[in-house]
């Protein structure tokens, strides 16, 4: 089992069907349902203050600037609420049903994930964050965009080939 290419991506394919493996098969989902909703909550969290308006909440950066350039940054002013919560907890919970339905192996989600997510995080989102803070754009802020939307795409591009291959 230490050979790449020999192995499947989900190791318990390998044993021969006993209970225990059964039993590893059975926690180890029990471990997916119960965790799946950490990131989904995040995730919502975060495209839920990228979209909406949040009437409670003033739009504040907390480093004494004026606030009326962050407003600006809206890209629209619809008003978070119980239906728009609702709606968008259903499409991202179907956006992950459709992954996994159509991929053929855990890896492929795991690949496509750190793909998008890592270049999100590692190097789009502070590039993002340093212009709102500077309100212009430095060389080190375009480098960091620029070089995650390069790996970002070109991970993304060969994770979906090698999917769609398989």
């Amino acid at each position: 089992m230490t050979y790449w290419e020999n192995t499947e991506s989900d190791l318990l394919q390998e044993y021969p069907p006993l209970a225990a493996v059964d039993t590893a098969r059975i926690l180890l989902s029990l471990g997916m349902v119960l965790t799946f909703p950490m990131p989904l909550l995040s995730l919502r969290e975060i495209v839920a203050l990228c979209i909406f308006e949040f009437p409670d909440e003033p739009l504040s950066s907390g480093f004494g600037r004026d606030d009326e350039a962050l407003t600006k940054t809206k890209l629209n002013k619809i008003t978070y609420g119980p239906v728009s919560h609702f709606v968008l907890t259903v499409l991202l919970l179907a956006f992950s049903l459709i992954l996994a339905l159509v991929a053929n192996s855990l890896g492929d989600i795991l690949n496509l994930n750190g793909c998008i997510s890592g270049s999100l995080i590692g190097f789009i989102l502070p590039a993002i964050f340093s212009y709102q803070l500077e309100g212009r754009v430095t060389i080190l802020g375009a480098t960091l965009f620029g070089t995650g939307a390069f790996v970002g795409v070109v991970g993304t591009y060969f994770t979906v080939k090698t999917m769609l291959i398989t």
